[in-house]
């Protein structure tokens, strides 16, 4: 429907305008017409005179139509005129060729009135498009202005920001400050902003920092995979040297590539970390001391329970005197290496092995009839879980010196200490020895030793397995937490 009556619009325009051009065609040929009637020349003189009037006609077609219709309607009038001069003065050929010069005039008044209704138009023209430029222009104007105070409230808020921001902010370029915060320049000790600037940036570098944060600043600059912040030192106005971090990206400022740091003072974070680990230093000589002293204590009782024993008599006696030694014993070591890592809360429990077995083979000479073989992976134990595995190994292995090779018989005894698939702690204590009998077992003996193993087991939430077929074999399993 719209598009119908759009269409019903343009054909209404047309016929208007093509109405508006046969009226004005009319009226120009009427002029001419009425010209006719009203002056049929007399004579040539008369006929030159009124030709005179035939230009309104013609400035009329010029006007109207441009300069092909007023070209056209003033040749028209001049032949029509002389046709009329033959025709009603009896003129001659002769007498038109004087006369043709004034009637020259006819077309060039209609080329001149269509000329100046073309020049007209252009200026119009041009009025208007100067006009709708001026629009546009002040439009542009108008948006622009907007848009250049946007921006600049922008500018504002930023700047608000910048300046406001509690780690000093700086531009870089040229390996000069060319912008600083207020909060840089009261770090560096400068009185404002204008101070710091223009200034070489390496002048608020400590010395022992300048050629590393160059290099930084560079490697940052190409591109290159570094890590984004850097402790530097910043030497102030005054002299202080203050510890700082830094991070640097790439920006542009003026059109000109330049670096954008970000400063934040950590002096007050080194101190505090300096003074943590100050303290943990005290805490680790103060634990050390503890530990040397905890087996300091176990040695002197070790050395009590051996001095008692050789003044008992009793071989009964005296063994459980020498047990009571060696368990003693295992718990001193523990603290021993302890105090001797350099982590006070681990201990290489593969080094504590070969100490403890050594120590169990010499006190039970039993070093030239038994081989020992000890085989132990990088594992670390916390004193919670190496007291009593370090007390189970010494129960073992004991007890395969006293009674798994006896009447002077050789053997090989071998402890293996190894992490499992799973991450669990696998401890085996095997020898080749006569064997266990088929009857003992952990839960229903009536040896310290045994039942010593099984609360140790229980308290270190392992599982164990006894094979006493083919020597005696333990197999041990336990989380390590």
């Amino acid at each position: 429907m719209n598009q119908m009556i759009g269409v019903l619009d343009n054909q209404a325009r047309l016929a208007r305008v093509d109405s508006s051009v046969w009226s004005r065609w009319v009226i120009v040929i009427g002029a001419l017409s009425i010209h006719t009637l009203l002056f049929i020349p007399s004579t040539v003189t008369f006929g030159v005179v009124s030709g005179v009037f035939l230009i309104v006609p013609a400035a009329l077609a010029g006007w109207w139509f441009g300069i092909k219709g007023g070209f056209v309607a003033g040749v028209a009038g001049t032949f029509l005129h002389c046709l009329l001069l033959i025709v009603g003065a009896n003129a001659v050929p002769s007498d038109i060729l004087h006369i043709i010069p004034v009637f020259a005039l006819l077309p060039t008044s209609g080329v001149l009135a269509g000329m100046y209704k073309v020049e007209r138009v252009r200026v119009r023209g041009l009025e208007q498009a100067r006009a709708i430029e001026n629009e546009k222009f002040q439009q542009a104007q108008e948006s622009w202005k907007s848009t250049e105070e946007e921006l600049r409230e922008l500018e504002r808020e930023y700047s608000a920001m910048v300046m406001q921001a509690r780690d000093g902010i700086l531009i870089l370029q040229d390996d000069t400050i060319v912008f600083a915060n207020r909060s840089l320049s009261e770090l560096a000790g400068y009185a404002s902003t204008e101070e710091i600037r223009r200034i070489p940036y390496l002048d608020v570098i400590a010395e022992e920092s300048r050629v590393p944060f160059r290099q930084y600043i560079e490697a940052r600059m190409r591109g290159e995979q570094v890590t984004p912040c850097f402790e530097a030192k910043l030497r102030t106005k005054s002299g202080e040297v203050l510890d700082v971090e830094i991070t640097i990206t790439s920006t542009q400022y003026y059109m000109r590539s330049a670096s954008l740091g970000v400063v934040r003072d950590i002096t007050e974070k080194k101190r505090d970390e300096q003074r943590l680990r100050d303290s943990l230093r005290e805490k680790e000589v103060m634990l050390k001391e503890i530990h040397h002293r905890v087996k300091n204590n176990l040695q002197v009782i070790s050395s009590l329970l051996s001095l008692q024993s050789d003044t008992i008599e009793d071989p009964v006696d005296q063994e459980l005197f020498k047990e009571s030694e060696n368990r003693v014993r295992s718990m001193a070591v523990i603290h021993e290496k302890l105090y001797q890592s350099k982590d006070l809360a681990l201990i290489d429990f593969g080094d504590y092995l070969l100490n403890i077995t050594s120590w169990l083979f010499r006190s039970y000479h039993m070093t030239e009839r038994v081989t020992c073989t000890v085989v132990a992976q990088d594992v670390s134990l916390g004193i919670d879980a190496a007291i009593p595995c370090g007390l189970i190994i010494n129960e073992l292995v004991s007890n395969a010196l006293k009674y798994a090779f006896p009447d002077g018989r050789e053997g090989k005894l071998s402890v293996v200490f190894a992490r499992g698939d799973e991450g669990q702690l696998r401890l085996t204590v095997s020898d080749d020895g006569i064997g266990m009998a088929s009857d003992i077992s952990m839960e229903n003996s009536k040896t310290l030793g045994l039942r010593l193993i099984s609360i140790l087991i229980r308290q270190l939430g392992g599982t164990v397995q006894m094979d006493g077929s083919n020597g005696t074999t333990f197999r041990i399993e336990f989380a390590n937490h």
